[in-house]
């Protein structure tokens, strides 16, 4: 090999050095166009979910607010007095008790106004048949 054909092969090496370069400045100008839109939409679309989010929670706080408040409020005023807060009613089993003498005693009752309002002559049947 002479000095003309090393001379040659680097004229080449230049050469394609030269449109390489100008084919990497290209698809970096390309993918750059592309990224833009793509960057965009992202941009966008993170505002749009920022700012729905933003007024869903806005809303969601107004609503829960006064419960919270109301509850706080309601928890404060039973541990400052303790003794105004409302007992237990009665159980169950009592209730069903004082349903049952109510009965009875509503039974009781109508059985003596029968007594008393019937005339002296004329007596129950279970009464006439026993007296025989």
């Amino acid at each position: 090999m002479d000095n003309d054909d090393v001379a040659k092969m680097e004229t080449k090496v230049e050469e394609a050095r030269r449109e390489l370069t100008v084919v990497v400045d290209e698809l970096g100008r390309r993918r750059r166009r592309m990224q833009t839109p793509i960057v965009a939409a992202a941009a966008v679309g993170t505002a749009a979910l920022v700012t729905v989010g933003v007024i869903a929670w806005r809303r969601h706080r107004r609503k829960t607010r006064p419960r919270f408040a109301s509850l706080t409020r309601a928890l404060r005023r039973a541990a400052a007095h303790p003794e105004r807060v409302a007992e237990g009613g009665p159980s169950i089993g009592k209730k069903v008790l004082m349903s049952a003498a109510a009965t009875a005693a509503s039974f009781a009752v109508r059985a003596l106004i029968q007594r008393a309002t019937q005339p002296d002559g004329r007596r129950s049947t279970t009464s006439a048949g026993s007296d025989s």
